[in-house]
C-alpha cells in the first residue's frame, strides 16, 4: 500500500514533520510502559529481575532513545526503517526473557509478546509494509521461542502459537485498515484541493476575460473603471490619457474590417511598449485599456509633467511605427493619434467618469485643431495645445 513516488514526495513534503512528532511522542509512552514490566518481572520472573533491568532499561531504552533522536536527520524511508529496527530490537528482549526463564510463573510472560506487536502496528502505525515484516518476524520469534522453552508443554506450545497467530492476524488487519485509511484521505484531500486549485483557477481565469478586451489584450471599460477608482481611492494623483486613431473610418472603409483589426492590436503593443518603457525610467505604475473602437486609454499615477512626457513617447512611437494608412485626407499617409490628458489629484466626491470625461473633452479639442496633437485640461477643463 504505496503512493506514487510523485504524490509520496509530496505527502511527505506536508507531512513529515506531523509523522517525526507522532513517532517520538510515542516511543516516549512506548518506553513509560515498556519498563513498566520490570515490576511484572519481579513476579513472573524474579530469577532474571536484574537481567530484566538491565535490558529493558539499559539497553532498549538507551537504543530508542537514540533512535528518537536522530529520525529527524534521516529521510522519510530510512526514518521508518529506523523504527522497524528500533521496535524489532524491543519486541526481541521479553521474548528472550520468556525462553531463559525458569520461574514458576515465568510462562505468564508470553502475555507482553501480543502488546509489543500491538504498540508497533498500531500506536507506531508502521507503514504497512514494514509493518507485514514485523508482524512476520514476531510470529516466526514467538513460534521459535514457545517451541524451543523447556518447560512448555506441547499442548502449552499450541495453545502459545495459535494466541500469537491470532494476535498477528488482528495487528496486521489493524495497521491496513490505518494504512488504507491514511492513504485514501490524502487522496481525498489532495483531490479536493487540486479541485478548489482548478476552480479558483477556472474564476480567475474568466475574470480575467470579463476584465480584458479579446481583440488588443488589453483592459476593458469594466476592468478601467475599477483601476480608476482603485486610484482615487488611495487618494494618489491620476493622469488619464484618452487616445483616438486619427482617421480611423476611412481606414476601416478602404482597407477592411480585418485590416482594421490587425492595426489595433498592433497600436495596443505599441501602448504596452511604450508604457514597459516609462515605467523603467520614472516612477509610478502605467496600464493600457480599450476604451472602445478605435479608442485607448493609458492610466498612470504621475503627475501633470510626466503625463505630458508619456503622451510625447506614445505619439512619438506610433509615428515611428509608420504603419500605413493610405486613406487620410491629408496624405499624411502613415497612422497617428490625437490624445487628450486629464489630471487630477483625487477627493472624496470624484468619480471615475469625471476624470473619463476631462480626458475626453481635451480629445476632442485634440480633434477639433487638426489631430495628430497632444492636448491637456486641468480639473476646471481649461486647455493647452502640445505639439
Amino acid at each position: 500500500m504505496r503512493f506514487e513516488p510523485q504524490i509520496q514526495r509530496r505527502y511527505e513534503a506536508e507531512h513529515s514533520t506531523k509523522r517525526l512528532a507522532s513517532l517520538r511522542a510515542n516511543i516516549v509512552v512506548g518506553l513509560v510502559f515498556y519498563n513498566m514490566y520490570n515490576l511484572t518481572a519481579i513476579t513472573l520472573m524474579p530469577d532474571i529481575l536484574w537481567l530484566s533491568v538491565f535490558l529493558r532499561l539499559g539497553l532498549v531504552t538507551s537504543i530508542s532513545v537514540l533512535i528518537a533522536w536522530v529520525l529527524g536527520a534521516l529521510s522519510p524511508a530510512r526514518r521508518e526503517q529506523l523504527v522497524l529496527f528500533g521496535v524489532m530490537n524491543a519486541y526481541l528482549i521479553p521474548a528472550f526473557m520468556f525462553w531463559l526463564t525458569q520461574a514458576p510463573l515465568g510462562n505468564y510472560s508470553f502475555g507482553e509478546l501480543p502488546l509489543h506487536l500491538m504498540f508497533g502496528n498500531m500506536l507506531l502505525a508502521l507503514r504497512f509494509r514494514y509493518a507485514l515484516v514485523f508482524t512476520g518476524f514476531c510470529f516466526i520469534t514467538a513460534t521459535v521461542v514457545a517451541v524451543l522453552k523447556s518447560d512448555v508443554s506441547p499442548a502449552l506450545e499450541l495453545a502459545f502459537v495459535l494466541q500469537s497467530l491470532t494476535a498477528c492476524t488482528f495487528a496486521i488487519y489493524a495497521n491496513y485498515q490505518i494504512e488504507r485509511r491514511r492513504c485514501l484521505d490524502y487522496l481525498n484531500s489532495l483531490q479536493a484541493r487540486l479541485n478548489s486549485a482548478e476552480a479558483r483557477r477556472a474564476e480567475q481565469h474568466y475574470r480575467d476575460l470579463s476584465l480584458t478586451d479579446p481583440l488588443t489584450g488589453l483592459m476593458n471599460r469594466r476592468a478601467l473603471d475599477q483601476q480608476i477608482q482603485a486610484l482615487i481611492d488611495a487618494s494618489t494623483p491620476v493622469a488619464l490619457l484618452m487616445i483616438d486613431v486619427d482617421y480611423f473610418k476611412s481606414l476601416n472603409d478602404t482597407e477592411g474590417h480585418t485590416r482594421g483589426d490587425d492595426i489595433l492590436a498592433s497600436l495596443a503593443n505599441c501602448l504596452k511598449n511604450v508604457a514597459s518603457r516609462f515605467q523603467e525610467t520614472h516612477a509610478g505604475h502605467v496600464s493600457c485599456a480599450r476604451f472602445g473602437g478605435e479608442e485607448f486609454v493609458v492610466m498612470a499615477d504621475i503627475e501633470r509633467l510626466d503625463s505630458a512626457r508619456l503622451a510625447r513617447d506614445i505619439v512619438n512611437a506610433i509615428r515611428a511605427a509608420a504603419i500605413p494608412h493610405p486613406a487620410r485626407p491629408d496624405a499624411l499617409n502613415i497612422l497617428t493619434v490625437s490624445i487628450g490628458v486629464a489630471c487630477m489629484t483625487p477627493q472624496l466626491t470624484m468619480q471615475p467618469i469625471d476624470l473619463l470625461v476631462s480626458a475626453d473633452t481635451a480629445l476632442y479639442e485634440a480633434k477639433r485643431l487638426g489631430r495628430d496633437r497632444i492636448v491637456s485640461a486641468d480639473t476646471a477643463d481649461a486647455l493647452e495645445s502640445a505639439a
